[in-house]
């Protein structure tokens, strides 16, 4: 059994981190992948910046879910989190409504972008293209959008049946960056 060098207040405030730097980088890279037709003109007079931005949003989100449920045991992924907790109250994770429904559902996700984490973000793999590592995880933006909510979903069942309380998630960047294009394209080039 590990040891626990965090309080479980804090592991569990990991877990949840984890999956709001998720929701927040895919929301971003959403809207970077299918930008309103009026912020072309601001995206492509930075192209470099947005460019990279883009890469970077959606480098996080795959990490950042990636995470979330990787076997190693020196992590804070699902599976230490619950043992963790287990060794603070016994049988904590049966107390957990919906967990193994819930795990069972993400995973099913997770593969796919475990195939995208380990061969092309985590690691360059040289076997085969980026692009057939794409096709070869068939994920699909509804599928990392299911597995952001599942793990929300994860996070208050644990949150829940620990203290009571829910996680409070950030608010979706999405018009934040939409107003920022806005500002752009309405600046006249240097």
């Amino acid at each position: 059994m590990n040891s626990i060098a965090q309080s479980p207040d804090d592991l569990i405030e990991d877990f949840v981190q984890s999956v709001a730097d998720a929701l927040v980088a895919f929301d971003l890279w959403c809207v970077f992948e299918n930008p309103p037709e009026d912020h072309q003109a601001a995206i492509e007079r930075h192209r470099l910046y947005f460019s990279s931005a883009r890469h970077a949003h959606l480098t996080t989100a795959i990490v950042a879910l990636y995470r979330l449920f990787e076997s190693n045991t020196r992590t804070v992924n699902i599976e230490q989190l619950l043992e963790s907790l287990d060794q603070v109250r016994s049988g904590f994770r049966n107390e957990v409504d919906n967990l193994e429904s819930l795990q069972s559902d993400a995973k099913v996700i997770w593969t796919k972008i475990a195939i995208l984490r380990n061969n092309v973000f985590g690691h360059r793999n040289k076997d085969l293209s980026v692009d057939d590592f794409f096709e070869r995880a068939s994920l699909t933006i509804s599928d990392v959008w299911k597995l952001i909510h599942l793990c929300q979903d994860i996070s208050k069942a644990i949150k829940n049946a620990w203290d009571g309380s829910a996680p409070v998630w950030p608010e979706y960047p999405k018009q934040a960056l939409l107003d920022l294009l806005r500002t752009l394209g309405t600046e006249s080039p240097e």
